[in-house]
C-alpha cells in the first residue's frame, strides 16, 4: 500500500468585520511557515448560473501548484458573508 492519506484540517473563524480573522490566519501562516492561498468570494456573490463554475476554476488554478506538489498550505476565504448578501433572483439581501 502507499503512504497514508490524511485528512486536511479545517478551521472556520467567524465574528464581525475588522476583529482580526484575516490577519490571525496570516500570523498562523508565518507561524507555520505556510503560505496562504486567498479566495475573495465577494467576487462570486452572483445570481450567475456559471458563478459556481467560476468558482471552482478559480480554486483550482489557485491551488493546482500546492496541490500538484503535495504541499500544505491554508486556504482562506476572505469576505464569505458577501457570497449570502444576493438571493436567487439577484436582489441584494439585507
Amino acid at each position: 500500500p502507499g503512504p497514508a492519506v490524511k485528512e486536511p484540517s479545517f478551521r472556520v473563524l467567524s465574528g464581525f468585520p475588522g476583529i482580526g480573522k484575516s490577519e490571525l490566519v496570516r500570523q498562523v501562516g508565518a507561524q507555520l511557515d505556510l503560505p496562504i492561498v486567498k479566495i475573495n468570494m465577494q467576487q462570486f456573490a452572483s445570481n450567475s448560473p456559471d458563478v459556481v463554475k467560476m468558482f471552482l476554476s478559480q480554486l483550482k488554478e489557485d491551488t493546482a501548484p500546492f496541490i500538484s506538489e503535495q504541499k500544505k498550505f491554508i486556504l482562506l476565504f476572505e469576505e464569505l458573508d458577501k457570497v449570502f448578501e444576493i438571493s436567487p433572483k439577484g436582489e441584494v439581501v439585507d
